[in-house]
């Protein structure tokens, strides 16, 4: 549920390697390693371990990179 601001990179914008990122929740993407568009999506409990400390590894690599803009909320969480 963490947006980070990417707009200073230009490999999440059109033209860029990792744009199928840009405006989604993309955990379970970037838990696989994927740049699928059809897994950009923010399921990812379902996912074994190994692939939950690699999306923790993202996390921690965001974080440290770019600036938290925002949190998204689900409906269930209102």
């Amino acid at each position: 549920g963490t947006v980070f601001d990417v707009s200073g990179n230009k490999a999440y914008g059109p033209a860029g390697q990792y744009r199928v990122f840009a405006g989604k929740d993309a955990s379970r993407a970037l838990a696989k390693s994927s740049l699928k568009p059809e897994e950009c999506v923010p399921e990812w409990e379902d996912l074994p371990d190994s692939e939950k400390k690699v999306l923790n590894d993202w996390y921690t690599f965001f974080s440290k990179r770019y600036n938290i803009v925002g949190q998204v909320k689900n409906a269930s969480n209102l």
